[in-house]
């Protein structure tokens, strides 16, 4: 039996997205998804722009949280994020 399945997804071993599909099979299953690198293209569905926005305040809740607690400068987070500090 298999209780956890760990797969890389990247260019090199996927050239195609993934595309999840319905199968006859009617027992549980629970499927995580972690997206590291957030799409940077356009995005067009109706619900794009509201999504972006949920985004960068989570972006910045993340980013100020720990600031806040240690008292780290602007340059400091900048450095610890590549980058992302506001």
């Amino acid at each position: 039996m298999v209780t956890q399945l760990h797969a890389r997804y990247d260019r090199a071993r996927f050239t195609r997205d993934l595309m999840p599909r319905e199968s006859g099979n009617t027992a549980p299953l629970a499927a995580t998804f972690i997206v590291r690198h957030p799409n940077e293209g356009a995005a067009v569905c109706p619900e794009a722009a509201a999504r972006e926005a949920e985004v960068k305040a989570r972006q910045k809740t993340e980013i100020d949280t720990p600031r806040r607690l240690t008292g780290w400068t602007d340059a400091t987070m900048r450095a610890l994020t590549g980058g992302r500090s506001p």
